[in-house]
């Protein structure tokens, strides 16, 4: 009897092909399996993606397979429902997807991991009857799918739990998946772990060289580790005994990619959870808005809200387990303080709070999310600001003499003269990480100070020796994000939060979570051995509610205000949100096909505006990237609309080929 199977051929195709398998590859020819087929007048590599022929399909047209292809994994069956259920849900060619999910991934036969048999240590201290209850909670829905949220304030103890969980996992035969929001993250992680489980653990990332990826993700996909650690793409490890994921820190916005395609790690996670029928357990000292909206369904509209996190179970860590208390919190007015290192850099109570805290022996942190030396450079003749000519983005001054923009990463040397009006009169205003560093130098020569941001840590392994260094001989940290979450550093006192109001004036509906979820991480560093902490916040503007929680680590304060807001003008988790993006180098091409699309939006839900919601196409914030131009479009809609809403998008006029027209769903910031 003949045998059918479907394609994944690897070229940028709507859908995937039927072949006919000949009887000598009957046997081979397994789903998961990676094959060669003839495509038009050539031959291409693709998955088997599944079995059967559609009715509606001629046998007699079909093409017999050519080969299997052994030197690639046969990949598990809950990847092929991925890649199956990603393609359909964001939109993009089957090819796409498998490129996300797999990637080019070869068979490499590993010798047995000697190192997983080991000794598990066990907890450096007694576990609190809060972690005792989480623990004990997750592990009786062990066998069933279903999402848990650890909301634990900094320093609670999360990661121990993590642990606890791992190992119990691990004795069952099962293993676990660490997502963790970034790669500079990886060697903290690696350490506690390593520490806990000896070599049973994998790391996987883009940091690796490509032959560690290969090994790692090969090691993962023939069981040799019951623990994978890593950031947003290690969701897709090929794990086949999978007994729990867990999602550190998930407020982050990496978790979400932020090119094509747009998917959401915490999407992803869903799916292979339902998948396995495991559970699920996100954690965060400061939860995403829209998640813990179902916290508070009883006060809120509950009726508008996503099912996707419904049936959530809301976990709480309110304390340290070694008794220390959350460090005490205060803002400085910068109207009335300008500062005693320049106008609009550090404050003098910050300065001051520095100085006793070296003649104490004490270590301080001070968070500027500015790398450079000042991020804007601008003619005092002509007063233009000196932008990037592919981006038109401020150019950052750096010290290794040269204008940087942040944007598409090019430079150029620096130079006095102003491009616009040729007088040699550039200047350079604000502050940045380099600048903060010099000018704390200047001041107090005899400390010791780091700097940790992306110019200084190029890679893992440069970030992870510049905290070792702080941590032994360090007197003050300055950073970027990098410093904002998951340091233990017990001798750490004094944290010190600037230019928190550029996140806040961000035009994003997202930018006072973001403000308030960084105040709240980066103040948990402080505080955290014998000696009590204090975090100082400089702002212009300490009324606002976002610092006014902060000021009390008030999270579910902070989020009745925000979701009152949010309630007020329809952005998640009210209504699901759509953004589509148009990118192309000529302005002109980008104007014609908006006004059409426009048009078709109005066409399509003109008299629907209770469900659907939209803005007309208008330049985007960040008008322009690497020479092409940016214009976006908004669109709001009903929950349950959102499908109906997505095929009507992909229904869209056709676009010229010069344009491209990005979709994502459910965006974390429409920039």
């Amino acid at each position: 009897m003949p045998h059918f199977v479907h394609v994944l051929v690897h070229r940028p195709l709507p859908h995937t092909y039927h072949y006919r398998v000949p009887e000598a590859l009957s046997d081979q020819a397994l789903i998961g399996t990676s094959v060669k087929v003839p495509f038009g007048r050539s031959m291409c590599q693709g998955l088997i993606m599944g079995s059967g022929l559609p009715a509606n399909i001629s046998e007699k047209k079909l093409k017999d397979i050519d080969q299997i292809l052994p030197k690639f994994p046969r990949i598990p069956a809950d990847l092929i429902a991925l890649i199956q259920a990603f393609y359909t849900y964001y939109s993009v060619s089957p090819y796409k997807a498998f490129q996300s999910v797999i990637g080019n991934r070869k068979y490499r036969d590993l010798a047995l991991n000697k190192g997983a048999a080991c000794v598990i240590k066990g907890a450096p201290y007694p576990l609190t009857d809060e972690q005792c209850h989480i623990i004990n909670s997750v592990q009786a829905q062990q066998d069933k799918y279903q999402p848990f949220y650890l909301h634990g304030i900094t320093g609670s103890g999360k990661t121990e739990v993590y642990m606890q969980l791992a190992d119990r996992q691990r004795r069952q035969g099962k293993s676990t998946l660490i997502l963790v929001p970034e790669i500079a993250l990886t060697p903290q992680y690696k350490s506690v772990f390593e520490d806990r489980f000896g070599a049973d653990i994998a790391l996987l990332h883009s940091g690796l060289t490509p032959k560690q990826r290969e090994v790692a993700w090969n090691q993962v996909h023939q069981g040799q580790v019951n623990v994978v650690i890593g950031p947003r793409s290690a969701v897709f490890a090929p794990i086949k005994t999978l007994g729990l994921i867990i999602i550190d820190e998930e407020h982050e916005n990496t978790y979400k990619q932020d090119n094509s395609p747009y998917y959401d790690a915490h999407w992803v996670a869903q799916f292979r959870a339902r998948h396995h029928n495991i559970p699920l357990l996100l954690g965060s000292a400061t939860p995403s808005v829209s998640i813990y909206a179902n916290a508070l369904s009883e006060s809120i509209q509950s009726q508008f809200l996503a099912k996707d996190w419904s049936d959530i179970h809301f976990l709480q860590l309110r304390s340290r387990p070694t008794g220390q208390q959350l460090p005490k919190v205060k803002a400085l007015d910068l109207r009335q303080d300008m500062s005693s290192l320049g106008p609009g850099v550090l404050a003098s109570d910050l300065v001051l709070g520095i100085e006793q805290r070296l003649a104490r022996g004490e270590k301080s942190m001070i968070f500027l999310n500015r790398r450079g030396f000042s991020p804007f450079v601008i003619c005092q003749s002509c007063h233009n600001i000196y932008r990037c000519e592919d981006c038109l983005g401020p150019l950052t001054y750096h010290q290794d003499h040269c204008y940087r923009c942040h944007r598409c990463h090019s430079q150029r040397p620096m130079t006095a003269e102003c491009p616009s009006c040729h007088k040699p009169r550039l200047t350079f205003f604000g502050s940045g990480t380099q600048k903060i560093s010099l000018l704390l130098q200047q001041r107090f020569p005899e400390a010791k100070i780091f700097r940790l941001d992306k110019d200084s840590a190029k890679s893992v392994k440069a970030l992870d020796q510049t905290l070792t260094d702080f941590k032994s001989h360090g007197d003050i940290l300055i950073g970027t994000q990098l410093i904002a979450k998951g340091h233990d550093i017990p001798t750490v006192s004094l944290v010190g939060i600037v230019g928190i109001d550029q996140t806040l004036s961000l035009p994003d509906y997202r930018s006072p979570e973001r403000a308030f979820q960084l105040m709240t991480q980066v103040a948990g560093r402080a505080g955290r051995g014998e000696v009590p902490g204090e975090v100082m916040i400089q702002t212009f503007q300490p009324e606002h509610y976002a610092i006014q929680h902060a000021l009390t680590h008030n999270v579910s304060g902070f989020m009745t205000d925000e979701l009152q807001y949010r309630s007020q003008l329809q952005y998640p988790p009210f209504r699901s949100l759509i953004h589509m993006i148009f990118s192309a180098e000529t302005p002109a091409l980008i104007h014609v096909y908006a006004q059409r699309f426009g048009a078709y939006l109005t066409e399509a839900f003109g008299d629907d505006t209770e469900q659907v919601q939209f803005i007309h196409p208008c330049p985007a914030p960040i008008e322009r990237v690497r020479k092409h131009h940016r214009w976006h479009c908004i669109i709001k809609c009903d929950h349950d609309r959102l499908e109906d809403v997505k095929q009507t998008l992909i229904q869209r006029p056709k676009s010229p080929k010069e344009l491209r027209v990005m979709m994502d769903i459910n965006p974390r910031q429409l920039l």
